[in-house]
């Protein structure tokens, strides 16, 4: 069913849509902008709530003052998003439901569950703001989160922005930035935004969180820059017997990262129905992936439509080159391709061909590749061995294909030259010595 909507007590008219699904009703509640009908044409967005609907039906709606909701004239407060929340529980034939808020929503959320305890079945927290601080498991930290995010729109709106939509996208290119900003000019003017966090000043939502007494998923991106971290690991702590998931992305919007997809969904699956029914299958393969070299500098250099043709042609050649030697692509990470492979022999001869196909479009890259163990969920890799793939990847340099001890010893006789390139320290990974491939 399309979008519908709704009328609230005090007037205003609120957009929603029902997704039929596979078990309990599940209210999603966006961040503070949010938009239902560019979220439809965002293909992990679309993807991650038809994901959901296997396994709950699921309810989205755009907040007043953003997206096809009406606009505000003064700031809401919590209370009034609650009632919100009530209104549209009514509407759809709800007597309860499983809440998950994300960002500003996950305020909301939790507040939601403290004022009608009722309505709510189980309470689900991703990358949310939990108070109105900088960090809110410092005792310290005096900082104003929302009036620091106000005095940036005043100062420069544009750049603003620019930099929220940085923290939200995956990857930094400017392609996907400049789709970011387009989103969010779309989704909010500059002062409905500005009275959506206005009433957020000095809200701590800390003192009650201890009162919610239903089960409760927080889940978390480890160098989220939009909410930090410790915002997520301060619900953990608050909330009683809650469950924590840390998902190694700088993302603020996991449902965009399709490394972690996967982990995300199964968490919320086992949360919501107590199983995984689509259980993540653990594997054994050969991990490559490439990055473009310079890409901003060069997207700058030749234009967005000669750039996009230049991505095009090179999307292209990487996956008939994948293809070429058994692999397949998992996913384009809009400046290079993540491919796994059979064997490691193969993920090499791969590589070859990548950096060739990719001097060949006119670009260079880099390239790393690891082998080992990860898990499998709707056709994408997550685990330590991908982490490693990426990391060793952003330690090459131009045409530079660099491994691991684990893959060089793997083909040890198969006519593969090596050489010790240096030893690096891999976020999150530790210390590991480099092989380059000759």
């Amino acid at each position: 069913m399309g979008t519908q909507y709704l009328k609230t007590d005090d007037g205003v008219s609120l957009a929603y849509q029902v997704a039929e699904g596979d078990g309990p009703t599940l209210v999603y509640i966006s961040g503070a902008i949010s938009n239902l009908t560019l979220e439809d044409q965002i293909p992990e967005f679309a993807r991650f709530f038809e994901r959901l609907t296997r396994f709950a039906r699921v309810i989205r709606f755009d907040k007043r003052g953003t997206g096809l909701s009406d606009p505000i004239q003064e700031p809401p407060t919590m209370e009034r998003y609650a009632e919100d929340v009530v209104a549209l529980l009514d509407a759809t034939g709800s007597k309860r439901a499983i809440v998950m808020g994300t960002s500003h929503g996950g305020m909301v959320a939790t507040n939601f569950a403290l004022s009608h305890p009722e309505r709510v079945d189980r309470l689900i927290l991703m990358n949310a703001v939990c108070c109105d601080r900088a960090d809110p498991l410092d005792p310290d930290a005096t900082q104003s989160h929302f009036q620091r995010l106000l005095d940036q729109m005043d100062r420069d709106y544009g750049k603003f922005l620019h930099e929220v939509a940085q923290g939200v996208v995956v990857g930094s290119s400017p392609e996907n930035v400049k789709l970011g900003v387009s989103f969010l000019q779309a989704s909010s003017s500059p002062h409905t935004w500005k009275l959506a966090l206005r009433g957020l000043v000095d809200v701590d939502g800390r003192p009650r969180l201890g009162e919610i007494g239903v089960p409760t998923l927080v889940v978390h991106t480890s160098e989220d820059e939009v909410v930090p971290v410790n915002h997520g690991r301060c619900y953990a702590k608050l909330i009683p017997d809650a469950t924590y998931l840390e998902l190694e992305s700088d993302t603020h919007a996991p449902q965009l990262d399709g490394r972690i997809v996967p982990m995300l969904l199964s968490a919320v699956e086992q949360h919501v129905s107590g199983q995984v029914r689509h259980t993540a299958e653990r594997v054994v393969t050969s991990v490559l992936f490439t990055d473009i070299i310079d890409s901003t500098a060069q997207q700058q250099a030749v234009g967005d439509a000669e750039w996009r043709r230049l991505r095009e042609r090179f999307e292209g050649d990487s996956r008939r080159r994948v293809e070429q030697f058994g692999g397949r692509v998992v996913q384009f990470t809009g400046d290079g391709v993540m491919a796994a492979f059979q064997s490691p022999s193969e993920a090499l001869r791969g590589a070859r061909a990548l950096v060739d196909a990719a001097r060949a479009a006119g670009v260079e890259i880099r390239v790393g590749v690891h082998s080992g163990e990860a898990y499998e969920v709707d056709d994408q890799l997550f685990g330590t061995c991908v982490t490693i793939a990426a990391r060793v990847a952003a330690e090459a340099s131009a045409s530079e294909i660099l491994t691991t001890p684990v893959v060089s010893g793997l083909v040890e006789g198969s006519g593969f030259g090596f050489e010790d390139a240096h030893t690096a320290e891999l976020k999150g990974i530790g210390s590991r010595q480099l092989i380059r491939l000759l």
